[in-house]
Protein backbone atom coordinates (compact mmCIF):
# COMPACT_ATOMS: atom_id res chain seq x y z
CA UNK A 1 0.00 0.00 0.00
CA UNK A 2 1.05 3.31 -0.75
CA UNK A 3 1.30 6.10 2.00
CA UNK A 4 1.42 9.63 2.03
CA UNK A 5 3.99 12.11 3.19
CA UNK A 6 2.16 12.69 6.23
CA UNK A 7 1.45 9.18 6.81
CA UNK A 8 5.08 8.11 5.96
CA UNK A 9 6.28 10.87 8.23
CA UNK A 10 4.42 10.16 10.92
CA UNK A 11 5.51 6.68 10.93
CA UNK A 12 9.39 7.79 10.91
CA UNK A 13 8.60 9.98 13.92
CA UNK A 14 7.25 6.91 15.90
CA UNK A 15 10.11 4.76 15.03
CA UNK A 16 12.64 7.09 15.88
CA UNK A 17 10.73 8.17 19.33
CA UNK A 18 10.55 5.04 20.83
CA UNK A 19 14.25 4.11 19.34
CA UNK A 20 15.24 6.94 21.56
CA UNK A 21 12.60 7.66 24.22
CA UNK A 22 14.06 4.25 26.06
CA UNK A 23 17.64 5.21 26.55
CA UNK A 24 17.45 8.57 27.84
CA UNK A 25 16.57 8.71 31.17
CA UNK A 26 13.67 8.86 33.04
CA UNK A 27 13.34 12.94 33.75
CA UNK A 28 14.26 13.81 30.64
CA UNK A 29 11.45 11.53 28.85
CA UNK A 30 9.27 13.04 30.78
CA UNK A 31 9.82 16.47 30.24
CA UNK A 32 10.10 15.46 26.21
CA UNK A 33 6.70 13.57 26.33
CA UNK A 34 5.24 17.17 27.98
CA UNK A 35 6.43 19.21 25.61
CA UNK A 36 5.46 17.38 22.31
CA UNK A 37 2.13 15.50 23.58
CA UNK A 38 0.35 18.54 25.80
CA UNK A 39 -0.25 21.08 23.08
CA UNK A 40 -2.14 17.97 20.80
CA UNK A 41 -3.73 16.55 24.10
CA UNK A 42 -5.23 20.09 24.98
CA UNK A 43 -6.59 20.97 21.69
CA UNK A 44 -8.44 17.52 21.50
CA UNK A 45 -9.77 18.18 24.61
CA UNK A 46 -11.15 21.63 23.44
CA UNK A 47 -12.48 20.01 20.47
CA UNK A 48 -14.04 17.57 22.23
CA UNK A 49 -15.70 19.61 25.44
CA UNK A 50 -16.95 21.72 22.25
CA UNK A 51 -18.69 18.99 20.43
CA UNK A 52 -19.99 17.17 23.63
CA UNK A 53 -23.99 17.17 23.49
CA UNK A 54 -25.41 19.08 26.30
CA UNK A 55 -22.84 21.39 27.11
CA UNK A 56 -22.81 25.23 26.27
CA UNK A 57 -19.75 26.49 24.85
CA UNK A 58 -17.60 28.86 26.74
CA UNK A 59 -17.93 32.17 25.19
CA UNK A 60 -16.30 35.07 26.45
CA UNK A 61 -18.21 37.81 28.10
CA UNK A 62 -19.17 41.13 26.11
CA UNK A 63 -16.95 44.12 26.38
CA UNK A 64 -18.03 46.70 28.24
CA UNK A 65 -19.57 49.76 26.62
CA UNK A 66 -20.69 53.08 27.82
CA UNK A 67 -24.41 53.41 28.54
CA UNK A 68 -25.82 56.53 28.86
CA UNK A 69 -28.39 57.59 32.07
CA UNK A 70 -31.32 57.46 29.66
CA UNK A 71 -30.28 54.35 28.80
CA UNK A 72 -30.18 53.31 32.56
CA UNK A 73 -33.56 54.66 32.93
CA UNK A 74 -35.11 53.09 30.43
CA UNK A 75 -35.42 49.48 32.00
CA UNK A 76 -36.40 50.41 35.50
CA UNK A 77 -40.11 49.85 36.53
CA UNK A 78 -41.55 52.62 38.11
CA UNK A 79 -43.03 51.75 42.14
CA UNK A 80 -45.84 54.34 43.65
CA UNK A 81 -44.57 54.47 47.49
CA UNK A 82 -48.55 55.33 48.51
CA UNK A 83 -49.66 51.98 47.16
CA UNK A 84 -46.56 49.89 48.19
CA UNK A 85 -46.65 51.07 52.31
CA UNK A 86 -50.86 50.49 51.55
CA UNK A 87 -50.41 47.06 50.93
CA UNK A 88 -47.48 45.82 53.55
CA UNK A 89 -50.01 48.15 56.56
CA UNK A 90 -49.75 45.08 58.47
CA UNK A 91 -46.05 44.39 58.25
CA UNK A 92 -45.07 47.49 59.16
CA UNK A 93 -47.85 48.11 62.24
CA UNK A 94 -46.63 44.95 63.38
CA UNK A 95 -42.89 45.96 62.90
CA UNK A 96 -43.55 49.61 64.67
CA UNK A 97 -45.48 47.91 67.65
CA UNK A 98 -42.67 45.21 67.84
CA UNK A 99 -39.93 47.54 68.69
CA UNK A 100 -42.11 50.03 70.59
CA UNK A 101 -42.61 46.50 73.45
CA UNK A 102 -39.34 46.13 73.12
CA UNK A 103 -37.91 49.27 73.80
CA UNK A 104 -39.76 49.80 77.27
CA UNK A 105 -37.04 49.92 79.67
CA UNK A 106 -36.86 50.81 83.62
CA UNK A 107 -35.11 52.96 84.75
CA UNK A 108 -32.28 50.86 86.14
CA UNK A 109 -31.68 49.42 82.71
CA UNK A 110 -31.09 52.69 80.81
CA UNK A 111 -27.92 53.47 82.64
CA UNK A 112 -24.85 52.43 80.74
CA UNK A 113 -23.66 48.60 82.32
CA UNK A 114 -20.59 49.61 84.27
CA UNK A 115 -22.74 51.60 86.67
CA UNK A 116 -25.24 48.92 87.55
CA UNK A 117 -25.28 47.19 90.84
CA UNK A 118 -26.95 44.21 92.18
CA UNK A 119 -30.29 44.65 93.31
CA UNK A 120 -31.16 47.90 91.22
CA UNK A 121 -34.56 46.37 90.40
CA UNK A 122 -35.84 46.09 93.66
CA UNK A 123 -33.38 48.53 95.91
CA UNK A 124 -34.18 52.46 94.90
CA UNK A 125 -30.84 53.16 96.98
CA UNK A 126 -28.79 51.04 94.60
CA UNK A 127 -29.53 54.17 91.82
CA UNK A 128 -27.82 56.93 91.60
CA UNK A 129 -29.47 60.14 93.05
CA UNK A 130 -29.97 61.70 89.98
CA UNK A 131 -32.50 58.54 88.66
CA UNK A 132 -34.43 58.19 92.22
CA UNK A 133 -37.36 60.01 91.94
CA UNK A 134 -37.74 58.88 88.42
CA UNK A 135 -37.64 55.38 89.40
CA UNK A 136 -40.22 55.91 92.36
CA UNK A 137 -42.58 57.66 89.50
CA UNK A 138 -42.25 53.97 88.11
CA UNK A 139 -43.05 51.99 91.01
CA UNK A 140 -46.20 53.93 91.44
CA UNK A 141 -47.15 53.42 87.82
CA UNK A 142 -47.04 50.08 88.20
CA UNK A 143 -47.76 49.02 91.61
CA UNK A 144 -44.33 47.31 92.28
CA UNK A 145 -42.30 47.57 95.14
CA UNK A 146 -38.85 49.28 94.70
CA UNK A 147 -36.84 48.93 97.74
CA UNK A 148 -37.16 46.73 100.70
CA UNK A 149 -38.05 49.63 103.14
CA UNK A 150 -35.26 48.90 105.15
CA UNK A 151 -33.00 51.52 106.65
CA UNK A 152 -29.76 51.82 106.26
CA UNK A 153 -27.48 49.54 108.52
CA UNK A 154 -25.62 52.60 110.19
CA UNK A 155 -29.24 53.39 111.44
CA UNK A 156 -30.21 49.67 112.49
CA UNK A 157 -27.13 49.28 114.55
CA UNK A 158 -27.10 52.20 116.55
CA UNK A 159 -27.95 50.77 120.52
CA UNK A 160 -31.30 51.95 120.77
CA UNK A 161 -32.54 50.57 118.00
CA UNK A 162 -30.67 47.30 118.21
CA UNK A 163 -32.09 47.10 121.80
CA UNK A 164 -35.53 47.79 120.35
CA UNK A 165 -34.89 45.32 117.46
CA UNK A 166 -33.62 42.28 119.99
CA UNK A 167 -36.73 42.99 121.81
CA UNK A 168 -39.21 42.42 119.12
CA UNK A 169 -37.11 39.07 118.31
CA UNK A 170 -37.43 38.03 121.93
CA UNK A 171 -41.93 37.79 121.59
CA UNK A 172 -42.52 34.37 122.74
CA UNK A 173 -39.39 33.41 123.97
CA UNK A 174 -36.63 34.66 125.97
CA UNK A 175 -33.00 35.29 125.44
CA UNK A 176 -29.88 34.39 127.62
CA UNK A 177 -28.09 37.24 128.79
CA UNK A 178 -24.41 35.97 126.60
CA UNK A 179 -27.30 34.79 123.90
CA UNK A 180 -25.25 36.58 121.20
CA UNK A 181 -22.23 35.23 121.99
CA UNK A 182 -23.39 31.55 121.91
CA UNK A 183 -25.54 32.38 118.38
CA UNK A 184 -22.61 32.84 116.95
CA UNK A 185 -21.02 29.43 118.27
CA UNK A 186 -23.72 27.10 118.84
CA UNK A 187 -26.36 25.06 117.88
CA UNK A 188 -29.34 26.88 119.20
CA UNK A 189 -33.03 25.56 120.74
CA UNK A 190 -36.09 27.23 122.04
CA UNK A 191 -37.08 25.08 125.03
CA UNK A 192 -38.76 25.83 128.04
CA UNK A 193 -39.74 28.80 127.26
CA UNK A 194 -35.98 29.91 126.09
CA UNK A 195 -32.97 30.17 123.70
CA UNK A 196 -30.54 27.60 125.02
CA UNK A 197 -27.31 26.71 123.15
CA UNK A 198 -27.59 22.67 122.46
CA UNK A 199 -24.61 21.66 120.95
CA UNK A 200 -21.39 23.70 119.53
CA UNK A 201 -20.97 23.79 116.15
CA UNK A 202 -17.53 22.91 116.20
CA UNK A 203 -15.19 20.08 117.73
CA UNK A 204 -14.46 21.05 120.69
CA UNK A 205 -14.95 18.27 123.22
CA UNK A 206 -11.05 17.84 123.80
CA UNK A 207 -11.01 21.54 124.52
CA UNK A 208 -13.61 21.43 127.40
CA UNK A 209 -12.23 18.34 128.88
CA UNK A 210 -8.60 19.73 128.83
CA UNK A 211 -9.95 23.11 130.35
CA UNK A 212 -12.00 21.15 132.89
CA UNK A 213 -8.76 19.08 133.98
CA UNK A 214 -6.64 21.83 134.02
CA UNK A 215 -8.67 24.93 134.85
CA UNK A 216 -12.24 25.31 135.20
CA UNK A 217 -15.42 25.23 132.95
CA UNK A 218 -18.45 28.31 133.08
CA UNK A 219 -21.44 28.05 131.47
CA UNK A 220 -24.61 29.97 131.25
CA UNK A 221 -27.45 28.44 133.90
CA UNK A 222 -29.80 31.65 133.86
CA UNK A 223 -32.51 29.58 132.04
CA UNK A 224 -33.31 28.06 135.71
CA UNK A 225 -36.14 29.93 137.56
CA UNK A 226 -35.18 31.57 140.73
CA UNK A 227 -37.73 31.66 143.38
CA UNK A 228 -37.24 34.03 146.31
CA UNK A 229 -38.74 33.25 149.93
CA UNK A 230 -38.76 35.78 152.03
CA UNK A 231 -39.98 36.58 156.07
CA UNK A 232 -38.88 35.82 159.57
CA UNK A 233 -36.31 33.08 160.35
CA UNK A 234 -39.12 30.73 161.82
CA UNK A 235 -41.04 31.07 158.90
CA UNK A 236 -39.02 30.33 156.19
CA UNK A 237 -37.24 27.45 157.84
CA UNK A 238 -40.48 26.14 158.83
CA UNK A 239 -42.31 26.36 155.33
CA UNK A 240 -38.94 24.82 153.80
CA UNK A 241 -39.03 21.70 155.67
CA UNK A 242 -42.27 21.11 155.28
CA UNK A 243 -41.45 20.38 151.57
CA UNK A 244 -38.08 19.69 151.46
CA UNK A 245 -36.28 16.84 152.16
CA UNK A 246 -33.70 15.92 153.64
CA UNK A 247 -34.76 18.51 156.28
CA UNK A 248 -32.54 22.18 156.34
CA UNK A 249 -30.93 22.26 159.52
CA UNK A 250 -31.93 25.03 161.84
CA UNK A 251 -28.46 27.24 161.64
CA UNK A 252 -28.20 26.75 157.98
CA UNK A 253 -24.89 28.36 156.36
CA UNK A 254 -24.83 32.04 155.26
CA UNK A 255 -24.20 32.97 151.96
CA UNK A 256 -23.38 29.51 151.06
CA UNK A 257 -25.57 27.32 148.84
CA UNK A 258 -26.86 23.92 149.82
CA UNK A 259 -29.33 21.32 147.78
CA UNK A 260 -31.95 19.41 148.73
CA UNK A 261 -34.99 18.09 146.87
CA UNK A 262 -38.64 19.51 146.77
CA UNK A 263 -41.50 17.64 147.43
CA UNK A 264 -45.50 17.74 146.61
CA UNK A 265 -48.20 17.76 149.00
CA UNK A 266 -48.85 13.98 147.83
CA UNK A 267 -45.37 13.02 148.26
CA UNK A 268 -44.46 13.24 144.38
CA UNK A 269 -41.27 14.51 143.52
CA UNK A 270 -41.43 18.21 142.04
CA UNK A 271 -37.50 18.47 141.72
CA UNK A 272 -34.07 19.41 142.77
CA UNK A 273 -33.41 22.73 143.95
CA UNK A 274 -30.11 24.85 145.22
CA UNK A 275 -30.92 27.10 148.57
CA UNK A 276 -28.97 30.08 148.79
CA UNK A 277 -29.87 31.84 152.17
CA UNK A 278 -29.11 35.60 152.61
CA UNK A 279 -29.76 37.36 156.56
CA UNK A 280 -31.22 40.97 155.33
CA UNK A 281 -31.30 42.25 158.75
CA UNK A 282 -32.72 40.99 162.86
CA UNK A 283 -36.26 40.20 161.69
CA UNK A 284 -35.52 39.41 157.75
CA UNK A 285 -34.64 36.33 156.71
CA UNK A 286 -34.51 35.29 152.75
CA UNK A 287 -33.92 32.05 150.77
CA UNK A 288 -33.43 31.83 146.75
CA UNK A 289 -34.37 28.69 145.65
CA UNK A 290 -32.91 27.52 142.23
CA UNK A 291 -34.58 25.25 140.55
CA UNK A 292 -34.90 23.76 136.91
CA UNK A 293 -36.44 25.54 133.98
CA UNK A 294 -39.27 22.07 133.17
CA UNK A 295 -40.09 21.98 137.08
CA UNK A 296 -40.27 26.06 137.68
CA UNK A 297 -43.91 26.23 137.79
CA UNK A 298 -44.51 23.19 139.75
CA UNK A 299 -42.07 24.12 142.49
CA UNK A 300 -43.18 27.86 142.23
CA UNK A 301 -46.90 26.14 142.82
CA UNK A 302 -45.54 24.51 145.66
CA UNK A 303 -43.83 27.37 147.49
CA UNK A 304 -47.02 29.27 147.02
CA UNK A 305 -49.07 26.76 148.80
CA UNK A 306 -46.61 26.34 151.64
CA UNK A 307 -46.47 29.83 152.19
CA UNK A 308 -50.15 30.49 152.74
CA UNK A 309 -50.42 27.77 155.12
CA UNK A 310 -47.46 28.90 156.87
CA UNK A 311 -48.29 33.01 156.75
CA UNK A 312 -46.23 35.84 157.34
CA UNK A 313 -43.92 34.93 153.77
CA UNK A 314 -43.56 36.54 150.34
CA UNK A 315 -42.92 34.70 147.50
CA UNK A 316 -41.49 36.50 144.04
CA UNK A 317 -40.32 34.56 141.34
CA UNK A 318 -37.18 36.38 139.93
CA UNK A 319 -37.30 34.98 136.69
CA UNK A 320 -36.01 37.78 134.38
CA UNK A 321 -33.84 39.54 137.12
CA UNK A 322 -31.07 37.21 137.75
CA UNK A 323 -28.31 35.46 136.41
CA UNK A 324 -26.80 32.55 137.09
CA UNK A 325 -23.38 30.73 136.04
Amino acid sequence: TSLTYKQSGFCLFIGLFFKYYLVVPFIVRRAFFILIFSPIYSQSYMATMSTAPGKKKRTKPPMKTHVTKSDANAGLRAVDATEFASARAREINAMVEGLAARGVKRTFQKIPRHMRRRAMSHNIKRLPVRLRERAAREEDMTNTKVGNGKKPRRHRRRPSNLNAEFQRRQEGKMWLESHIWHAKRMHMAEMWGWKVPLSPCDKSARAAYRASRDACTIFDASYNGCIELHGSRQHVMDALNSICSPPIPSEPCMHKQSKTTLYGAKGDCLGHVSILFQDMDNDTFSAWLWCHASSRDVCLAAITRVSKETGGLDVVCRRKELCRF
